[in-house]
């Protein structure tokens, strides 16, 4: 049985985080809660979780006409604003749970209880001890580390804008779910921490280890020497690259266990871990900015012979 939870927030942000939440069921989010109440009949969520402050119809109203369309009673309520202020503005909240953002770890492990209980009540006949629970977070845990993973080589694969930062939010929440589960498995103990994703990795490969299997895909060996020399200077999030002014040539040297050798003009540059942008750290991450950057040395000069 797979279980649906309904997030509804006006908050984009939050909710573009709310759609990575590692629960073990589905989950339905929505910016206007008015188009929830339009889809909450044929959705028929089991759990849901509203804001309070939203234009329109605000968090109260729109639990109330939700509650008048399907039997749900798993209501969560959260805010920015303290419960206090809340219960002042709209009422008590009376059995309702209430969670202040930004969410802590109490948030989720009740959503993780609430899903448990459902799916006890709907299989009676389960029986669940204390030991499948772990087995059920780590599995839970494993799948988020191969989606992360996954996500990280597309990225290195497809995005071939090397000033771009736009992977740093969806890498965050990915970091803060794993955090959030592994802290729920052992606490603060590091040791067992790198532990487990030492076995994840080991388990399933990393986007590192991919870059180095498919090292063919990221980097071509090329020397160009340049008709019409152009200017380059750029900034990437993490830095600068160590070149900027008049390319008359360029090229990549491939050598053996090393980084790449980055050639323009007459002056070489070895583009070691520290100077790439996080999180692409390792010779993995070499591989991929070096590629970056003849890529925008490519479209720099193609712009340069278009003029």
């Amino acid at each position: 049985m797979t279980l649906k939870i309904m997030i509804v927030d006006d908050d984009k942000e939050f909710v573009k985080k709310a759609k990575e939440f590692s629960f073990d069921a589905n989950i339905l989010t929505f910016t206007d809660p008015g188009e929830a109440l339009e889809a909450i009949k044929s959705t028929n969520p089991d759990i849901i979780v509203t804001d309070v402050m939203m234009p329109g119809i605000h968090g109260f109203r729109f639990l109330k006409i939700a509650k008048d369309l399907i039997h749900s009673p798993n209501i969560v309520v959260i805010s920015a604003n303290p419960k206090e202020q809340v219960e002042k503005e709209f009422g008590s909240l009376e059995t309702t749970h209430f969670f202040r953002k930004p969410l802590s770890r109490d948030f989720f492990n009740h959503i993780d209880s609430q899903i448990d209980t459902l799916k006890n009540v709907a299989s009676p006949t389960k029986q669940q001890s204390f030991a499948d629970v772990p087995i059920n977070q780590l599995n839970r845990l494993a799948a988020l580390f191969m989606k992360q993973q996954d996500f990280l080589f597309h990225l290195a694969l497809t995005d071939k804008d090397i000033t771009s930062g736009d992977y740093r939010q969806q890498r965050e929440v990915f970091e803060d779910n794993i955090a959030l589960l592994l802290s729920f498995l052992v606490g603060e103990d590091s040791i067992k921490r790198s532990d487990i994703l030492s076995n994840l990795a080991t388990a399933y490969q990393t986007w590192q280890k991919k870059v180095m299997n498919n090292v063919d895909k990221f980097i071509v060996p090329r020397s160009v020497k340049c008709q019409k020399p152009f200017s380059i200077g750029i900034r990437i999030p993490a830095g600068e690259y160590p070149f900027t002014g008049i390319v008359e040539s360029y090229e990549v040297l491939l050598r053996k266990d090393q980084s790449p050798l980055l050639k323009i003009n007459a002056v070489e540059q070895v583009l070691s871990p520290e100077a790439a942008v996080e999180p692409y750290d390792s010779v993995a991450g070499v591989l991929v900015l070096t590629s970056r950057y003849l890529d925008y040395l490519d479209r720099r000069l193609a712009e340069t012979l278009e003029k």
